[in-house]
């Protein structure tokens, strides 16, 4: 999503609702800008909470969510209706990144 001035912006978030990701198409709409989704995947449990474990990302005042909560959003994760971009996060990040630049690409 392009914010004010020209400027793009990235939003790193699960979405997992339609009221989510409604929060990201509204702002764009008013300001006549593209939103663009990517969605990033992990289709191997075990791989996925590994990356889970062993993560810190110490962010100021943000509490770590448990990994109940996480396996939680997970079962409640409703299906995309937008144009999306899906990644599998195990073909590794310069495939990735060359198919998400081609994307963004194709979208601008």
């Amino acid at each position: 999503m392009h914010a004010g001035g020209g400027q793009t912006t990235i939003i790193d978030a699960v979405n997992a609702a339609e009221e989510a990701r409604e929060q990201w198409r509204l702002p764009a709409a008013r300001h006549g800008v593209p939103v663009v989704f990517i969605e990033v995947v992990c289709p191997d449990a075990a791989v996925h909470r590994g990356w889970f474990e062993g993560r810190s990302r110490v962010i100021e005042g943000f509490r770590e969510p448990a990994r109940e909560a996480v396996e939680l959003r997970r079962k409640e994760f409703v299906p995309w209706s937008d144009d999306r971009l899906g990644l599998d996060g195990m073909l590794g990040l310069p495939s990735n990144v060359a198919a998400a630049l081609g994307f963004l690409a194709a979208a601008s």
